[in-house]
């Protein structure tokens, strides 16, 4: 507690350090973007509230002592916590991992039409694409990953691992000699199969090591990785 120079006995600033109800570990709380935001919101709404309740709870003698509720002393302070600086970075991660998944099919689909030329072929893929991601978060929130800063940095990456084995089977139909659409699939599917089963197996040999990593962002890129290449490939 600072009082004020003049000697009055005024209080000048108050610095207090106060256990909260809420899970506040760093660690676990940057994971849950959202519930950061509900701790620092519920934090300001019980801060904005305290001079009400003080006088609520005051006795007679120690209600004449305190000053009206708006010229409490409080009124000039805040809030906070060491967490909640990396909240606007986690909302700036979590708009840009959404614009992804929202833009990304439609890339792709012009994407591979300028490479494929075929706009059932690219019909197919995008509706491959769009399930995949759906696929992706359903996955991802069975296994309890939430959506946090290392998922949309992850996001980024893994998008164009979802649409790599697609191009490759989707250019080898369109570019087969034979007329009839079962034989150009088995066609394209034994031209590709080998190389990006090969593909997907390097890529799961890569981050099956990080499932094991002590440092939470590595293990869960790791998962969210483990999961695509798994879920790429199975659409593919």
């Amino acid at each position: 507690v600072a009082f004020h120079p003049d000697g009055s006995g005024k209080v000048a600033w108050l610095w207090g350090v106060l256990r909260s109800q809420y899970e506040n570990d760093a660690k676990k709380t940057m994971a849950r973007p959202a519930d950061m935001r509900h701790y620092r919101e519920a934090w300001r709404a019980w801060w904005a509230e305290l001079p009400a309740q003080v006088w609520a709870a005051a006795t007679p003698a120690v209600a004449a002592a305190l000053p009206p509720v708006e010229q409490s002393v409080t009124a000039s302070g805040w809030p906070i916590c060491g967490s909640w600086a990396a909240l606007p970075t986690l909302q700036a991660f979590l708009a840009g991992v959404t614009r992804a998944i929202a833009f990304t099919p439609s890339f792709c689909l012009v994407a591979i039409f300028v490479v494929v030329g075929d706009l059932p072929v690219c019909y197919a893929t995008l509706y491959s694409v769009v399930s995949m991601i759906v696929a992706t978060l359903g996955v991802l929130y069975l296994l309890g990953v939430p959506l946090g800063p290392v998922e949309s940095l992850s996001f980024a990456v893994v998008i164009g691992l979802a649409v790599d084995y697609l191009v490759h089977l989707s250019f080898a139909y369109t570019n087969s000699v034979l007329p009839e659409r079962y034989y150009k699939a088995r066609a394209a599917f034994l031209a590709r199969s080998g190389s990006f089963t090969a593909a997907a197996i390097t890529t799961l040999c890569a981050v099956l090591p990080l499932l094991g990593a002590q440092i939470m962002p590595l293990r869960q890129f790791g998962i969210v990785f483990t999961v695509v290449a798994i879920l790429s490939y199975a659409f593919a």
